[in-house]
């Protein structure tokens, strides 16, 4: 800020700065006017403290490293979750269920479960949805692009210009170099990108998951008639067995113990996300955080204990349903019932494909949409920076090519006056430059001017010239490759997830 001031005080207003000690004192202001305020204006109604929210920082930034634990325990407990749930799915379909059962207790026609789920689908849009979120998906994450690569341009464009004109005026140019200045920025850019190019590994995973599913997720959206044609038919199956009964009964705990969990997963992160201790904190000394956090942290302990016994009780039930599917395979069936188990099983996996794509569009959409703020507003950072060094630029370029008048300057004058004869002090004199005759006295021209002096006045100094051509446009020169060229860290998390963003697969 001093610079600034001493700069268009330089050029524009040529006051003179007075030393610290002829400063006059400070005029004292009234700042504020002091009105009376009842006491029944103090009052403030039960809850509603408008103080409430004014929280010490240290305890603020102490709570940040409890929300951080509390994030740690939940991930922990998701990705422990995720594994279980991979398990059972994988299992599952191995078995061919729950395929297998819907073709035994329904031969012919369409079963009440698939029925069910075609309605669903067709709820929701059915193929015609997904192919629109896909569109709409793909032309945010090109959007996001489009914004972090103007943003890079803008700062390539003025670091190429300060380049050019520092090689042009050599040492006169004597401004901070623009690669020290955009360092943070670049490394801002750099953290956007990987983020950006992880998302995109995250969309052509779904993408390759929506391929594989396309045609049945088609059929499902379809007329009832259409998968009837899918459907073989096995009229003299029965399906009163109490293998395929214990089966059933087997499966349907499974299933609800899968549920369970998920349920206790949500409530586990609503309960967290509730949690605020902040209130606690303010009442006790900094020294006894940690002990407040691991006391905390501790009440999530009945919610994790439910989780975690589900992994118990999963165990226990596919060892139960392993060994009566062994007893169920053993039967003898023919070839259509065959495959109407195997389809009324492709069937169960697209419909599980489907609510999962719709779930990943839906996040992965709201991610770009986040994300795009984020761009924009780093963009600007790189917009205001470049308007603030052209206006460092213009001051410098101005003077370059217009140096004010120096006392080397106001020297060699008084020594040129000198050597015509005419003292320097004899201010009673009027001088007038060569190239305009003097003002006539009684209709007479003036000879005040001696004809040695011949030289312009020190005023009509000319601006300077470059010998060297301008500069090229940006899209003419060659851009050397910045930071944003170097490849994101490497990471071993596989897609699709979304850098934190929720965008989780499941498969």
């Amino acid at each position: 800020a001093l610079q600034v001031a001493q700069r268009d005080n330089n050029h524009i207003y040529h006051e003179p700065v007075l030393p610290e000690n002829k400063l006059p004192p400070l005029e004292k202001k009234s700042m504020v006017k002091t009105v009376p305020l009842a006491r029944e204006d103090i009052i403030f109604p039960k809850g509603s403290d408008p103080f409430a929210p004014l929280i010490p920082y240290h305890v603020l930034k102490s709570e940040a490293l409890y929300t951080e634990k509390k994030d740690a325990l939940y991930r922990q407990v998701l990705k422990d979750s995720e594994e279980q749930r991979e398990i059972y799915k994988s299992s599952m379909e191995s078995m061919g269920l729950p395929g297998s059962i819907e073709a035994q207790e329904t031969p012919t026609g369409i079963p009440a479960t698939l029925h069910t789920k075609m309605q669903m689908v067709k709820q929701d849009g059915g193929i015609s949805t997904l192919i629109e979120q896909f569109n709409i998906l793909t032309n945010m994450s090109s959007e996001d692009s489009k914004i972090l690569n103007s943003s890079l341009a803008i700062l390539d464009e003025e670091e190429q210009e300060d380049t050019w004109l520092r090689e042009k005026y050599g040492p006169q140019w004597n401004r901070t170099p623009s690669h020290t200045l955009t360092g943070h920025l670049r490394q801002d850019a750099l953290k956007h990108k990987g983020n950006l190019d992880h998302a995109i590994k995250s969309d052509a995973f779904v993408k390759k998951k929506f391929e594989d599913n396309k045609g049945l997720i088609e059929k499902l959206s379809a007329a009832e008639g259409e998968v009837l044609k899918l459907l073989p038919s096995d009229s003299s199956s029965q399906n009163k067995t109490q293998v395929v009964q214990n089966l059933k009964q087997l499966y349907r705990q499974l299933e609800s113990t899968v549920r369970f969990r998920d349920q206790m997963l949500k409530q586990l992160k609503e309960d967290m996300d509730k949690d605020e201790i902040c209130g606690k904190m303010m009442e006790i000394s900094d020294s006894e955080y940690e002990q407040l956090f691991n006391t905390e942290i501790q009440k999530f302990n009945p919610l994790i204990a439910k989780i975690k016994a589900t992994f118990e009780d999963q165990n226990k039930g596919l060892s139960l349903i392993v060994d009566e599917n062994t007893k169920f395979l053993q039967r003898t069936v023919n070839s259509d019932m065959q495959q109407r188990q195997q389809m009324l099983q492709k069937f169960d996996v697209a419909y599980t494909a489907f609510c999962q794509l719709k779930d990943h569009l839906k996040e992965g959409i709201q991610f770009y949409s986040n994300f795009q703020d984020i761009l924009k507003k780093f963009r600007n950072k790189c917009s205001d920076f470049v308007f603030a060094r052209n206006t460092e630029k213009a001051d410098l370029l101005q003077e370059i090519n217009n140096p004010r008048p120096t006392n080397t300057n106001t020297e060699n004058l008084q020594t040129n006056l000198t050597h015509t004869g005419i003292h320097p002090q004899q201010t009673n004199r009027t001088y007038y430059p060569t190239n305009q005759p003097p003002p006539s006295v009684f209709g007479q021209t003036s000879n005040l001017i001696p004809p040695a002096i011949q030289q312009p006045p020190v005023y009509a100094v000319p601006h300077m010239v470059s010998s060297q051509p301008p500069p090229l446009p940006y899209y003419h020169q060659q851009i050397p490759p910045g930071y944003y060229h170097q490849p994101p860290p490497n990471t071993n998390q596989p897609p699709p997830y979304y850098s934190n963003q929720g965008y989780i697969h499941r498969k």
